[in-house]
């Protein structure tokens, strides 16, 4: 799912970050204020009420099923689809497993690739391949500094 939505740029929505496990709970917008305030409460009292414990209750009592359906996730829709097409090593593995398929899903996504610099999409995957192999989140963004730096300082041929 990372290649895909790194490659295609495509949003993801709430159902699918918590589907997808990139997120645990989920609240409208015009809750924060109350989130924030519930876990200001929690933590500024005696140490034991600021336990993690409490402050899952805590989240967990705001969680709201996500807006979007199962039958409304994109993502959800045509995960068979992404996974199989973005399993492949390379930019153009990804591009032949898009053009053998024959959804419209895969034909969509064949054209949003086609509309980008192909170096860019392998630069793009070269990052996701390396920040998989990183050990802490600052291992991650020094290997994606490094990257982009070196990206916007080679000179085009």
């Amino acid at each position: 799912m990372a290649n895909y939505l790194a490659l295609t740029g495509e949003r993801i929505h709430a159902y699918d970050l918590v589907h997808f496990g990139l997120a645990t709970h989920y609240l409208p917008s015009d809750e924060l204020p109350n989130l924030e305030k519930a876990l200001i409460e929690a933590t500024s009292g005696p140490i034991q009420s600021s336990s993690s414990k409490a402050i899952a209750d805590i989240l967990q009592s705001f969680h709201r099923p996500a807006v979007a359906t199962k039958d409304k996730s994109v993502l959800v829709k045509n995960q068979d689809h992404i996974e199989r097409a973005f399993a492949a090593d390379t930019v153009e593995g990804i591009v032949q497993n898009l053009e053998l398929g024959d959804s419209d899903f895969e034909k969509k996504t064949l054209s949003t690739l086609r509309k980008v610099s192909p170096t860019s999409l392998k630069v793009t995957l070269e990052g996701l391949r390396r920040g998989a192999n990183c050990q802490t989140l600052a291992q991650d963004l020094q290997m994606e500094y490094r990257m982009a730096k070196t990206f916007v300082t080679m000179s085009s041929p």
